[in-house]
């Protein structure tokens, strides 16, 4: 068979304009996101966080100047 009459396979299949386009938009917001995310707040990366006391819903308070290791603090609402 001449090699203009074969068929051509791609080993990628073949997808839509609207799906190519979908893809496309998700890529370059995945890609904002992350320069903007980036550029926010990296001021402060190093500098301690402001101190702050809580009473505990036990007995005693929470003071994050008492505190020798790392702090996660979540803030957390259900509305």
């Amino acid at each position: 068979m001449p090699r203009w009459e074969r068929q051509r396979t791609s080993p990628v299949p073949r997808v839509s304009f609207v799906e190519w386009r979908k893809r496309w938009l998700v890529a370059v917001g995945m890609m904002l996101v992350a320069l903007f995310s980036a550029s926010c707040g990296s001021d402060q990366i190093g500098t301690p966080a402001a101190d702050f006391t809580l009473e505990l819903a036990t007995e005693g308070t929470f003071a994050l100047s008492e505190q020798t290791k790392p702090v996660l603090v979540v803030f957390w609402a259900e509305w």
